[in-house]
Protein backbone atom coordinates (compact mmCIF):
# COMPACT_ATOMS: atom_id res chain seq x y z
CA UNK A 1 0.00 0.00 0.00
CA UNK A 2 1.64 3.52 -1.11
CA UNK A 3 1.40 6.44 1.07
CA UNK A 4 -0.41 9.50 -0.34
CA UNK A 5 1.17 12.84 0.01
CA UNK A 6 -0.79 15.04 1.90
CA UNK A 7 -0.95 17.80 -1.52
CA UNK A 8 -2.73 14.58 -3.17
CA UNK A 9 -5.46 13.91 -0.26
CA UNK A 10 -8.77 15.71 -0.45
CA UNK A 11 -9.72 17.86 2.17
CA UNK A 12 -12.05 15.01 3.67
CA UNK A 13 -8.74 12.86 3.79
CA UNK A 14 -6.59 15.74 5.38
CA UNK A 15 -9.04 16.68 8.20
CA UNK A 16 -9.72 12.63 8.77
CA UNK A 17 -5.81 12.08 9.01
CA UNK A 18 -5.67 15.53 11.29
CA UNK A 19 -8.56 13.93 13.77
CA UNK A 20 -6.86 11.05 14.09
CA UNK A 21 -3.45 12.36 14.73
CA UNK A 22 -5.42 14.79 17.14
CA UNK A 23 -6.60 12.08 18.81
CA UNK A 24 -3.58 10.02 19.61
CA UNK A 25 -1.49 12.68 20.65
CA UNK A 26 -3.85 13.66 23.63
CA UNK A 27 -4.34 10.27 24.29
CA UNK A 28 -0.44 10.07 24.64
CA UNK A 29 -0.27 13.30 26.59
CA UNK A 30 -3.31 12.01 29.22
CA UNK A 31 -1.13 8.71 29.31
CA UNK A 32 2.04 10.51 30.14
CA UNK A 33 0.07 12.73 32.81
CA UNK A 34 -1.32 10.39 34.76
CA UNK A 35 1.95 8.61 34.62
CA UNK A 36 4.02 11.19 36.25
CA UNK A 37 1.91 11.89 38.94
CA UNK A 38 1.55 7.86 40.18
CA UNK A 39 -1.77 6.95 38.34
CA UNK A 40 -0.65 3.80 36.27
CA UNK A 41 -1.92 4.19 32.73
CA UNK A 42 -1.94 2.66 29.47
CA UNK A 43 -2.93 3.78 26.17
CA UNK A 44 -5.56 1.36 24.33
CA UNK A 45 -3.67 -0.28 21.52
CA UNK A 46 -5.76 0.66 18.34
CA UNK A 47 -8.05 2.86 20.36
CA UNK A 48 -11.44 3.83 18.77
CA UNK A 49 -10.90 1.21 16.22
CA UNK A 50 -11.67 -2.11 18.66
CA UNK A 51 -14.68 -0.85 19.61
CA UNK A 52 -16.95 -4.02 18.53
CA UNK A 53 -14.82 -6.62 20.22
CA UNK A 54 -16.19 -8.34 22.93
CA UNK A 55 -12.80 -7.78 25.18
CA UNK A 56 -13.70 -5.43 27.16
CA UNK A 57 -9.86 -4.12 28.12
CA UNK A 58 -9.88 -3.24 24.60
CA UNK A 59 -12.62 -0.76 24.62
CA UNK A 60 -11.69 3.07 25.92
CA UNK A 61 -8.71 5.17 25.12
CA UNK A 62 -6.51 4.87 28.14
CA UNK A 63 -7.05 2.30 30.83
CA UNK A 64 -5.51 3.32 34.23
CA UNK A 65 -5.79 1.46 37.43
CA UNK A 66 -6.50 2.35 40.75
CA UNK A 67 -5.86 -0.28 43.26
CA UNK A 68 -6.54 -3.50 41.25
CA UNK A 69 -9.39 -1.76 39.01
CA UNK A 70 -9.29 -1.00 35.94
CA UNK A 71 -10.97 1.46 34.80
CA UNK A 72 -11.75 3.01 30.91
CA UNK A 73 -11.28 6.88 30.16
CA UNK A 74 -12.53 8.13 27.39
CA UNK A 75 -10.23 11.07 25.87
CA UNK A 76 -11.96 13.92 24.10
CA UNK A 77 -10.31 17.19 22.41
CA UNK A 78 -12.11 19.89 20.97
CA UNK A 79 -11.76 24.14 20.13
CA UNK A 80 -13.90 24.66 23.05
CA UNK A 81 -15.27 22.13 25.93
CA UNK A 82 -18.83 22.98 27.61
CA UNK A 83 -18.87 26.30 30.26
CA UNK A 84 -19.84 23.33 32.54
CA UNK A 85 -16.64 21.90 32.36
CA UNK A 86 -14.09 24.45 32.21
CA UNK A 87 -15.75 26.60 35.00
CA UNK A 88 -16.50 30.12 33.56
CA UNK A 89 -20.18 31.45 32.68
CA UNK A 90 -20.34 34.77 31.14
CA UNK A 91 -16.62 35.04 31.88
CA UNK A 92 -17.01 34.82 35.59
CA UNK A 93 -15.47 31.41 37.67
CA UNK A 94 -18.24 29.04 37.76
CA UNK A 95 -17.56 25.56 39.39
CA UNK A 96 -19.74 22.68 38.70
CA UNK A 97 -18.74 19.97 41.25
CA UNK A 98 -21.67 17.31 39.89
CA UNK A 99 -24.38 16.67 37.14
CA UNK A 100 -26.89 14.83 38.48
CA UNK A 101 -27.18 11.16 38.46
CA UNK A 102 -24.54 10.94 36.08
CA UNK A 103 -20.56 12.10 37.18
CA UNK A 104 -18.99 14.48 39.43
CA UNK A 105 -16.69 17.31 37.37
CA UNK A 106 -13.16 17.58 38.19
CA UNK A 107 -9.99 19.74 37.72
CA UNK A 108 -6.55 17.90 37.07
CA UNK A 109 -5.87 18.25 40.41
CA UNK A 110 -8.82 17.41 41.89
CA UNK A 111 -9.02 14.22 39.55
CA UNK A 112 -5.02 13.21 41.41
CA UNK A 113 -6.21 13.44 44.52
CA UNK A 114 -9.14 11.70 44.09
CA UNK A 115 -6.83 8.90 42.55
CA UNK A 116 -4.14 9.19 45.13
CA UNK A 117 -6.14 10.58 48.37
CA UNK A 118 -9.57 9.44 47.72
CA UNK A 119 -11.12 12.78 48.14
CA UNK A 120 -13.56 14.77 46.01
CA UNK A 121 -13.84 18.14 45.90
CA UNK A 122 -16.06 20.15 48.12
CA UNK A 123 -18.47 23.03 46.99
CA UNK A 124 -19.24 23.85 43.81
CA UNK A 125 -22.89 23.85 41.60
CA UNK A 126 -24.98 20.65 40.70
CA UNK A 127 -26.49 20.79 37.25
CA UNK A 128 -28.82 18.72 35.28
CA UNK A 129 -27.99 15.87 33.46
CA UNK A 130 -30.68 17.24 30.76
CA UNK A 131 -28.12 19.69 29.87
CA UNK A 132 -25.35 17.55 29.04
CA UNK A 133 -26.00 15.47 25.88
CA UNK A 134 -22.71 15.61 24.57
CA UNK A 135 -20.89 14.21 27.77
CA UNK A 136 -23.97 11.54 28.08
CA UNK A 137 -23.10 10.46 24.48
CA UNK A 138 -19.07 10.18 25.15
CA UNK A 139 -19.79 8.03 28.51
CA UNK A 140 -21.92 5.75 26.28
CA UNK A 141 -18.85 5.86 23.25
CA UNK A 142 -17.22 2.93 24.90
CA UNK A 143 -18.37 2.23 27.72
CA UNK A 144 -16.00 4.39 29.61
CA UNK A 145 -15.70 5.03 33.08
CA UNK A 146 -14.09 8.39 32.84
CA UNK A 147 -13.93 10.84 30.63
CA UNK A 148 -11.15 12.79 30.12
CA UNK A 149 -11.55 16.32 28.13
CA UNK A 150 -8.77 19.11 27.16
CA UNK A 151 -9.24 22.07 24.81
CA UNK A 152 -6.29 22.76 21.92
CA UNK A 153 -3.50 23.76 22.86
CA UNK A 154 -4.02 24.15 26.55
CA UNK A 155 -2.28 21.81 29.26
CA UNK A 156 -5.35 21.59 31.60
CA UNK A 157 -7.08 18.22 31.38
CA UNK A 158 -10.75 17.67 32.89
CA UNK A 159 -12.40 14.69 34.05
CA UNK A 160 -15.81 13.44 34.57
CA UNK A 161 -15.74 10.91 36.80
CA UNK A 162 -19.08 8.48 36.97
CA UNK A 163 -20.53 8.41 40.60
CA UNK A 164 -19.72 4.56 41.20
CA UNK A 165 -16.19 5.00 39.63
CA UNK A 166 -15.56 7.45 42.26
CA UNK A 167 -16.73 5.22 44.68
CA UNK A 168 -14.36 2.40 43.04
CA UNK A 169 -11.36 4.51 43.42
CA UNK A 170 -11.81 5.72 47.02
CA UNK A 171 -13.99 8.46 47.11
CA UNK A 172 -16.51 9.16 49.91
CA UNK A 173 -20.07 9.76 48.71
CA UNK A 174 -22.08 12.92 50.32
CA UNK A 175 -25.60 11.51 50.33
CA UNK A 176 -27.01 14.42 48.68
CA UNK A 177 -24.65 12.76 45.31
CA UNK A 178 -25.23 9.18 45.41
CA UNK A 179 -27.73 8.31 42.61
Amino acid sequence: MTKIKSSEMSPIQRRGRNNKHRGYTTEKQLERFLNENGIPAERVTMSGALKFVKHKDLHGDVNITCGKKLIRVEVKSRMKLPAYIVGVRHNKPWHVKSIEHLCYVLTQDEFISLCKEGILPEGGTKINAARCNTLVKWFHQDESEIVAMKEFGKRQFYFAVKFKTANKIGGKFNDNNCY
